[in-house]
């Protein structure tokens, strides 16, 4: 009978301290070992089992510590135990882990692993996670000392950094952001996510880094209340920073008299036009400078857009992840620079604006300056000029041929009733089905219905609320559910593996 048993659930068997002679269940597949807050061995035979895909061992904190050696010396010694091969799905989540000479949390020998759980980890860092090539969701929940994740792997479609308030940079092994899935609220010290937003207080940068922005320096101590995603900002004023996305560099300042920032071409209205001019000798054209001076007159959340088109093919609009709202100091100046020189020829006609669609956000005047650079200095003007701005940008293009550079998806905001329907024609028209941005990913559009994306394969971690009510269930109701929940999980993860080779295909044959 035991060596057809394929699950074992001894959840909050809470006078279970080893686990013995595992290897008389080897055809077990499904592992439940939460909760067991005494136990201290599991026998090294159950890194033998060949087909033990679900294991959990939540909140088994003894397993994982240091433990005296028994020869009395005191010397700790390492887990008596490897996890199998076969894994595909492992929860180690509050379980005091830490990555020391003693234990390391590589799983260097689980190539199908798909699912992991470190949630609640004494971890700083984690070894390079490049060799689990078919990792798709990652949670660290709650790893309070967590700085830094380097290299994540490729495939990962979904990450959970919730409360790791000492986060501070997430990079990836292809250099691209493509999680599909991204939870990082509370994350106050998140300063870059690669590919995706760097956020940096001018203070720490160099005047390399500023370039013609160089200027910016003597106004580093300033400071200006940061507004737009919460999951990253304190609820405070800060000093001026940089923030770099999708390959533009964007900062709010007071309201400054300085000649820096006089613009070249100025309307009192939300937009101007004007025509590209010829190139002082010995200059290149590098880019455009887009200011605008407004004040906020209420705390609501203000959606807006900047926008620059040209009669020569260039079609952008933008919505930066965070903003300054100057207060009760009286207006504010959002000052960006647009890498695009390469694509705008003299005799171009550029048009810029600015719109707001909901909140009270009014913008007094918007001004554009063309940026030069000695013809000498050593650019990247022979590169395509949208691979200039900020890489392959193809997932954040509309059927217009439009650049929709905002990684928020617009549409939430209808249902808390920020927006109102029809604001999208306010932005780009009547020419457009709403379809084309419903749905938005930090990624970019949705994928088309036929090709199922990976959180449909791979489904969400989704951990509730630290202050959310608990459900009227008894505890044996709660770990049946739960149980129910994973075995639910690690069927859609096999059928994910059995698809995976189908959802490629329909990637590659996309329209």
């Amino acid at each position: 009978v035991l060596q057809l048993l394929k699950t074992l659930n001894l959840r909050s068997s809470k006078s279970l301290s080893a686990i013995r002679n595992i290897y008389r269940l080897p055809n077990i597949e499904t592992l439940i070992l939460s909760h067991c807050y005494k136990l201290v061995d599991v026998c090294e035979t159950i890194g033998d089992l060949m087909n033990l895909a679900l294991l959990d061992m939540s909140e088994c904190r003894k397993l994982f510590r240091k433990r005296a050696s028994t020869s009395g010396r005191g010397s700790p010694q390492q887990i008596s135990f490897s996890f199998p091969r076969s894994l595909v799905w492992l929860s180690l989540r509050d379980c005091t882990l830490d990555v020391t000479e003693y234990f390391s949390p590589s799983f260097s020998i689980q190539p199908k692993l798909q699912y992991l759980d470190l949630g609640r980890g004494w971890f700083e860092s984690l070894p390079s996670y490049n060799h689990l090539e078919n990792l798709r969701v990652l949670n660290l929940t709650l790893s309070h000392r967590l700085k830094w994740l380097l290299c994540l792997p490729s495939a990962l479609a979904e990450l959970y950094v919730y409360d790791c308030y000492s986060l501070e940079k997430i990079t990836f092994e292809s250099h691209r952001f493509t999680l599909h899935e991204f939870g990082y609220e509370n994350c106050a010290q998140l300063s870059e996510v690669e590919d995706f937003f760097k956020l940096v207080p001018v203070a720490k940068l160099d005047e390399t880094d500023l370039g013609h922005l160089k200027w910016l320096k003597k106004y580093q101590h300033h400071e200006v209340f940061l507004v737009g995603d919460y999951h990253i900002i304190e609820n405070k004023r800060q000093k001026i920073q940089m923030l770099y996305e999708f390959g533009i560099l964007s900062t709010c300042l007071p309201d400054i008299k300085d000649p820096n920032i006089t613009p070249e071409y100025i309307s009192e209205s939300t937009s101007l036009s004007f025509e590209v001019p010829s190139s002082p000798v010995d200059r290149m054209l590098i880019g455009l400078n887009l200011t605008f001076k407004f004040t906020i007159s209420s705390g609501q959340e203000c959606a807006w857009f900047a926008k620059i088109r040209t009669n020569n093919g260039v079609d952008l609009m933008y919505n930066p992840k965070v903003f300054g709202d100057p207060g009760d100091e009286g207006a504010g100046i959002w000052l960006s620079y647009w890498p695009i020189g390469s694509k705008l020829l003299v005799g171009d006609e550029v048009n810029v604006s600015v719109i707001v669609m909901s909140g009270f956000l009014k913008v007094h005047e918007c001004g554009a300056s063309l940026v030069y650079a000695d013809a000498d200095e050593t650019m990247k003007i022979n590169m395509p000029w949208i691979e200039t701005l900020g890489g392959d940008l193809s997932a954040f293009k509309l059927m217009t041929g439009a650049y929709y550079l905002c990684r928020r998806d617009f549409f939430m905001l209808m249902e808390v009733g920020i927006l109102t329907p029809g604001w999208l024609s306010i932005l780009v028209g009547d020419t457009i089905d709403d379809r084309d941005v419903r749905g938005w990913r930090k990624t970019g559009r949705p994928k088309p219905p036929f090709n199922p994306s990976q959180t449909e394969l791979y489904p969400s971690f989704n951990p509730p609320r630290i202050d959310s009510p608990r459900p009227s269930l008894t505890e044996s109701e709660i770990s049946f559910l739960e149980f129910e929940m994973m075995q639910r999980r690690i069927e859609r993860l096999r059928f994910g593996a059995e698809t995976r080779s189908w959802g490629r295909g329909a990637q590659q044959n996309k329209f």
